[in-house]
């Protein structure tokens, strides 16, 4: 198997990358963060299928789309795997066979590669730099034992023979528990044998608690209906406390209310407004009585003109008259004098007539006043009743004593408090008894508080000797619940350990008998597999030496290696051989491990900053056995050492 070409789109920073490989030794090299290792991921998760963790760590911050194409060969065939990580999951196989179905194309990729574990692929084909490291430090052949022990037993984790030790050491660890849990059991069960009897102890004690309870409950209900009926009482009496200071207040308020105080300054106003009319009245007689007089000796002069006027006419209608009146004047001056005299006593008649009415009028009026004062002030009298003969200051005094009485009712308060605490304490008591009529109908009509008071307190003491009781039997049910308690913890122990026990007997026989299949299978594998890779890995060592070394010998009992070397013609540990030898060796049985590992698939080998310790002779010597493998396996070495380009296909990453 030989990588072509490797195409990224939007994988960690490359919004686009294209590589393109040789058969033999290709060489990618770039700075520190150029994306090699970005690269070497991309390459192992194409043949291998990557986890949902590892494609979001390739995808590109802010990408739309992200997809890794590895484009290889077989030898007769050419194929291109497709991965494309996002906005959907999908891998496209194409080639000789052309599938998007995952079964399908991961069972191809498997086929081609010879590997499905990744941690396997990359044991056998990937080589880092701690793994040729290591080759320089002492114990070099005890690590490449344990290297080639992980790798035939196909658990890169652990190999066979820690498989093995980690049976032993179970099997054993399970007969060192048996013993111990049968030492267990026996001490359970002659612990458990003290525990007899305690489940009637316990059942006793539940009985009488129970009856305990129920009398204790039923006293407590009749205490709690007496609590309840005292408290109605109580609110009841409370209420008509309440309700008889509010008839107080109200029968107060009603005698202040009676008190004439404002009708006595009344009856005074009147009494004065009275005396005020009395006096106009009398002034108002004298005027009418001296205007009638005026009037009547106004009416005696007009009536006395009458007659002169009226002596005059007669004398002017006689003989004599008329020659008076021929011959002379002053009769006709006199009658003249006294019809004048005559309209001013007229005039004055009027007047005096009409100010009579008018004086008339007002002493009606008056009249009419006096009368209807008169009437306000006996109404007055009479509202006033018993108070009728009081003084004001008699009055007053009566007033404050009723609101000094009604200030010791309120007590601070208004009206309006007393009649809100006396509407609460009627909702109160009415809360009360319909608690009681519902709950303890039978208390209902009991009056008898006193009585009441002393069956209550009797209750009490009954109930504290029943709460004593009981106290002192639920102490007892603790300790024998908790008895039962522990009890029940050690059958549950016992059975536990009796089913671990059986368990362990279980693993045990199924870990011994694993452990001798194993030992057979394994010594069987070893006898197989270390011929095959003894010659496998000479083929590979003898071209890369140029002939110099052909003969490694893996030891089937332990698998450790040995080579003969020229100088002594004889077999020799890995550890006495030069730094380059052991190089040569270990990527020998690297490349060999991995014909076999992969049924020949042959994949390439890659090289991950491999070499990064190396002095120049030593790397330089190395390329060059990597040059001569490249010839058979395709070699990939990544690394930030540009100076390496010249000895292959030189990739440069920027």
């Amino acid at each position: 198997m030989k990588f072509l070409a490797l195409e990224l789109k939007g994988i960690r920073h490359f919004s686009e990358l294209m590589m393109e490989f040789t058969e033999g030794l290709n060489i990618v090299y770039g700075p520190n963060e150029s994306g090699k290792s970005t690269v070497l991921e991309s390459l192992l998760a194409s043949l291998l299928k990557p986890t949902e963790k590892e494609r979001s760590s390739l995808k590109k911050w802010g990408s739309t789309h992200s997809e890794i194409t590895l484009t290889y060969t077989t030898g007769a065939d050419t194929f291109a795997i497709k991965r494309i990580l996002s906005p959907e999951v999908r891998d496209i196989l194409k080639g000789a066979l052309s599938t998007e179905e995952p079964l399908e194309v991961e069972k191809a990729l498997e086929k081609h590669s010879g590997f499905t574990d990744r941690v396997l692929f990359e044991s056998s084909t990937v080589v880092k730099q701690n793994e040729m490291q290591i080759l320089q430090e002492e114990g070099s052949r005890a690590r490449i034992r344990d290297r080639v022990r992980s790798l035939i037993s196909g658990v890169p984790q652990r190999s066979t023979d820690d498989a093995l030790l980690f049976l032993e050491k179970s099997v054993y660890d399970a007969k060192s528990f048996l013993n111990r849990a049968e030492e267990r059991v026996q001490f359970m069960e002659n612990e458990l044998l003290q525990y007899r009897g305690t489940d009637e102890e316990l059942k006793d004690v539940e009985t009488r608690l129970t009856v305990y309870k129920s009398d204790l409950a039923r006293d407590q209900t009749l205490h709690e209906g007496y609590e309840v009926l005292l408290q109605y009482r109580e609110a009841e009496n409370e209420y008509r406390n309440l309700a008889g200071l509010l008839e107080e207040l109200e029968n107060l308020e009603t005698y202040i209310r009676k008190i004439p105080i404002r009708e006595k300054e009344l009856i005074d106003e009147l009494h004065k407004e009275l005396e005020k009319i009395s006096t106009h009245q009398d002034r108002l007689i004298g005027e009418k009585r001296k205007t009638r007089q005026e009037l009547a000796e106004q009416k005696d002069k007009l009536s006395g003109i009458d007659d002169e006027l009226e002596g005059e006419r007669v004398e002017k209608e006689s003989f004599i008259g008329k020659l008076a009146t021929l011959f002379g004047g002053s009769s006709r001056a006199k009658r003249e004098g006294l019809t004048a005299r005559r309209v001013e006593v007229s005039q004055n008649v009027a007047r005096l007539e009409d100010l009579s009415e008018q004086i008339e009028e007002q002493l009606i009026e008056w009249r009419r006043k006096f009368q209807l004062k008169g009437e306000q002030l006996r109404s007055l009298m009479e509202q006033c009743g018993e108070y009728e003969n009081w003084t004001s200051d008699m009055l007053e005094a009566r007033r404050n004593e009723y609101e000094s009485k009604i200030e010791g009712i309120l007590k601070g308060m208004t009206r309006e408090d007393l009649e809100q605490k006396i509407s609460m304490k009627r909702e109160e008591a009415d809360k009360l008894r319909g608690k009681m009529v519902k709950n303890y109908p039978d208390l209902k009509d009991k009056q008898d508080t006193e009585r009441i008071s002393i069956e209550r307190v009797k209750l009490s003491e009954i109930i504290t000797e029943w709460e004593e009781k009981i106290k002192g039997l639920e102490a007892q049910h603790e300790i024998f619940s908790s008895r039962v308690k522990k009890r029940e913890m050690l059958r549950e122990e016992l059975l536990r350990l009796r089913r671990e026990m059986e368990e362990k007997m279980l693993q045990r026989k199924a870990d011994e008998i694993a452990l001798n299949v194993i030992k057979l299978m394994y010594q069987d594998l070893k006898e197989k597999f270390a011929p095959e890779l003894e010659q496998r890995a000479e083929v590979i060592l003898s071209r890369i030496t140029h002939g110099k070394y052909v003969d490694i010998t893996v030891r089937k009992e332990d698998l450790e290696v040995f080579l003969r070397v020229p100088e002594k013609n004889e077999p020799v540990d890995v550890d006495v051989l030069s730094q380059g030898t052991r190089d040569q060796l270990y990527l020998s049985l690297r490349i060999a491990l991995s014909e076999l590992l992969s049924g020949d698939k042959n994949p390439p080998l890659l090289f991950d900053e491999a070499f990064a310790t190396f002095d120049e002779e030593r790397l330089k010597e190395t390329l060059q056995v990597l040059k001569e493998i490249a010839r058979s396996t395709q070699v990939i070495i990544f690394t930030h050492d540009e100076s390496y380009a010249k000895y292959g296909n030189p990739i440069p990453l920027k």
